[in-house]
């Protein structure tokens, strides 16, 4: 409480204590405070007043610091700060309290209101927050904000098309993109359906590919897509997705790689090159040099392409698990000796990924055992990677 008071200090002081002060001069001037005890809102009396009395010093200063629109911004930035101290009920009686006085003008009660409505997220009150903020959708001044609350209100919900619909409308007012989240959100739906009706593959693949309209470098998207196609043994098809996945992050090959050495069991070797060449990396190939690749059978082994393809992915954007991989497929290529002690390493390292985090965001530093897609600290999306 100490500490909340401080931080209350500067706000105050630029806010409103000189008219707040003239108000409780007049006011004592016509004996209306005559029963009630004098405080000095001073500096001086207001520090006086957090050594004597520091757990009541700021409902002290509410109590006698009238609700005008002269004062509502210091009473907004009390507000905040009890929310932002972790004292959500006393924030959302404060600014229910504020919300019924008659002498506020309307962007005022829109101000507060929005303020109650971060209160309830705050408190988990969702569906309080989600009529405030629609409520709010029709005010000029909180347009913008309140479709950016209910976005992140539906992502709480895990309500993933009315998420979608919402991060959709923020986009459009406010030209802040938000393809990112938007195409998260439609991968959410998709896996969403996969598990409720698995029959139901036209559906998942509509909105993996309408993630990919969204977002263009959706790496989940083309994981996803992948996987639908490798389960169908479309491995050609699957493929084409994985690559273009690790095209857009290299750091994801380690994720999708063991599918991606089946693609390359199961797919015809022309098929294969033509893949391959669809990556960034090998785009700088001339058509002549492209056709003697797809002719030539030596150049195109399925064991030999996968080696060579970590391998540029290693030189970029080395990971302890992709490092594994890369020795595991490896032996088949060393003699005896070579092999024994090769398999020493892979050992040490599944032993050392065991025990440390596979993954870490690369917003807040969180690691984590699993891949989210979204950050469980910073609820950042996309942000966690492999290591």
């Amino acid at each position: 409480m100490y500490a909340l008071f401080w931080l209350l200090l500067p706000v105050a002081a630029i806010s409103g204590w000189i008219a707040a002060t003239r108000h409780f001069k007049t006011l004592a001037e016509n004996n209306q405070l005559s029963n009630a005890p004098r405080v000095d809102l001073s500096q001086k009396g207001l520090a006086n007043l957090v050594d004597t009395q520091p757990d009541n010093a700021v409902d002290i200063v509410i109590d006698k610091l009238e609700v005008s629109p002269e004062t509502v911004e210091v009473h907004l930035a009390l507000g905040k700060l009890y929310r932002q101290s972790g004292e959500v009920n006393r924030a959302i009686r404060f600014h229910q309290n504020l919300i019924e006085k008659h002498a506020l003008s309307h962007e005022q009660r829109e101000s507060i209101l929005f303020e109650l409505g971060r209160d309830y997220v705050s408190a988990g009150l969702l569906d309080r927050a989600e009529r405030i903020f629609k409520d709010l959708l029709t005010t000029d001044a909180f347009k913008i904000s309140s479709s950016k609350a209910l976005v992140d209100v539906y992502q709480q919900e895990k309500d993933w098309r009315a998420a979608l619909e919402y991060a959709e409308m923020y986009q459009s007012l406010s030209g802040i993109s938000q393809k990112t989240r938007i195409g998260q959100y439609c991968c959410e739906q998709a896996e969403k359906i996969a598990k409720e009706d698995a029959d139901n593959i036209s559906d998942v693949k509509t909105l993996l590919e309408l993630a990919l309209k969204k977002d263009k470098s959706c790496v989940r998207a083309y994981m996803l897509l992948g996987d639908l196609y490798f389960k169908q043994q479309a491995f050609d098809v699957a493929l084409k997705h994985y690559v273009a996945a690790v095209d857009q992050d290299r750091n994801y090959l380690s994720v999708v790689l063991e599918n991606v050495v089946c693609c390359f069991q199961q797919v015809p070797q022309k098929e294969r090159r033509l893949t391959l060449l669809a990556n960034r990396s090998e785009r700088n190939l001339k058509p002549a040099t492209e056709n003697s690749l797809v002719q030539d059978e030596h150049l195109i082994l399925a064991h030999n392409k996968t080696i060579k393809y970590i391998e540029q992915t290693l030189e970029k954007t080395p990971t302890l698990s992709l490092l594994s991989e890369y020795l595991q497929l490896s032996l088949d290529d060393l003699g005896a000796e070579n092999k024994k002690y090769n398999t020493k390493i892979i050992n040490a390292l599944t032993q050392i990924n065991r025990k440390n985090a596979s993954y870490k965001c690369v917003s807040c530093g969180l690691g984590v055992h699993a891949l989210h897609w979204q950050c469980p600290s910073c609820a950042n999306w996309s942000t966690i990677k492999p290591l």
